[in-house]
């Protein structure tokens, strides 16, 4: 589909094998507020990044949703979700064999913005970190809580200074 301007406001909704040739296989946001309640996002997938979720710019909030089996594309990471310049808030939700087959497992947050990641769960992301920041110059990264286990590769992949505080890893490979 192409990107929207509006503000969204998704709850309780399911995206069940959803895919997309650009990026976001089940939203993809440019600018404004994007707000998923208790939302799954099954099976999606995107050839450019961001298997579930795309933002670009804006405000995308994220609470109590689960993403299962979602694939980001090889050449562009993100396999669940994958922000750009944006303001991001992930809680209390569960990242379940993501893969960005490049970086970012789960999460990539790329350029600036605020992002707060806390109290999820990462289980089994493949790729080369079930969350990967970088390239974010003057933004606030604030991961808390968040339970990283058995992903394929590193658990957490940065570069830029970010505050962890308070996660707990298990299980995760790398190399």
């Amino acid at each position: 589909g192409s990107p929207s301007e509006a503000p969204i406001q998704l709850t309780d909704v399911l995206f069940l094998g959803h895919s997309a040739s650009d990026g976001g296989g089940g939203v993809y946001a440019v600018g404004g507020v994007v707000d998923c309640t208790r939302c799954s996002f099954d099976h999606t997938s995107a050839g450019i990044g961001g298997g579930a979720i795309l933002a670009l710019g804006g405000t995308l909030v994220v609470e109590a949703s689960l993403f299962c089996g979602v694939i980001g594309s090889s050449s562009n990471p993100g396999g669940a979700i994958y922000g750009q310049d944006a303001v991001v808030s992930i809680r209390s939700s569960r990242f379940v064999e993501s893969a960005g087959m490049g970086d970012g497992g789960a999460i990539r947050a790329e350029s600036g913005g605020d992002w707060t990641i806390a109290n999820n769960s990462f289980l089994g992301d493949g790729g080369v970190a079930a969350l990967h920041l970088v390239a974010l110059e003057d933004a606030i990264v604030d991961a808390t809580n968040n339970l990283f286990y058995d992903s394929d590769g590193y658990a957490i992949m940065l570069a830029e200074p970010a505050t962890l505080t308070y996660n707990w890893f298990d299980g995760n490979l790398s190399g």
